[in-house]
């Protein structure tokens, strides 16, 4: 088939997504969504594709583009999860298991028909290497099997409705949340709000009266003192 890869990004998700596809045979074609909409709505102009499939999309497809095409989008979550930052959700509730949905756009955010979902274990790590290990593998997996349905063209996805999936919106994990308690925070804790920054935005702290963001912290077995000395 004739793919358009629309991202936010051409990053590892994003390569891996246009790699596997081409490797399946299909042409595809990448538009970033970096300014706008109307980036989009060109190259879909000029290349009519036949299925229009976003990875890593910060922003909501255009009306015209999703009601005109069947667009596929790549949520990191399970069924039922809807929001902007279902990974570090996970990390922070210490989920120890996770999942991919692939659902077509719609006016409602991640309310789509799910043309397919993959389970994974959530080992303890951070964010970043989860994306682009355990979630990346089960998104592929269920990308793959997405575009197959799509082609073979007998296959109806499930709405999100009724009583399945049972439906949570979680909000954007602000930095109030991610905030350090150094007086009161034990070492899990602090490196779980670590693992659920890294690597992007860190923490939030102040550091010798300076703001700073945090990343990468580790246990530390012999110094032993007060926060910040």
């Amino acid at each position: 088939m004739d793919i358009l890869l629309v991202a936010s990004a051409f990053n590892s998700l994003s390569q891996r997504a246009y790699a596997e596809l081409s490797d399946a045979g299909h042409r595809v074609d990448v538009v970033l969504a970096t300014h706008g909409p109307d980036p989009v709505r060109a190259a879909a102009r000029e290349l009519r594709p036949e299925l229009i499939v976003a990875p890593m999309l910060k922003t909501a497809l255009p009306e015209d583009i999703w009601r005109e095409y069947t667009c596929l989008i790549v949520h990191p979550g399970p069924p039922g999860d809807r929001g902007p930052s279902s990974l570090d959700w996970a990390v922070a509730e210490r989920a120890r298991h996770w999942g991919v949905t692939v659902l077509q756009a719609e006016a409602g955010m991640d309310a789509g028909a799910v043309w397919a979902d993959e389970p994974f274990s959530v080992p303890d790590t951070g964010k970043s290497d989860l994306y682009r290990n355990e979630a990346a593998d089960a998104a592929m997996t269920a990308l793959h099997r997405a575009v197959r349905r799509y082609a073979e063209g007998d296959h109806k996805p499930r709405p999100q409705t009724g009583d399945w999936p049972s439906v949570v919106w979680r909000d954007h994990f602000r930095q109030e949340r991610r905030r350090v308690d150094w007086e009161h925070d034990d070492t899990p804790t602090v490196l779980r709000k670590l693992r659920g920054a890294d690597s992007q935005p860190g923490v939030l702290d102040e550091l010798h009266g300076r703001e700073v963001f945090l990343h990468g912290g580790h246990p530390e077995d012999h110094l032993r003192g007060r926060p910040g000395d």
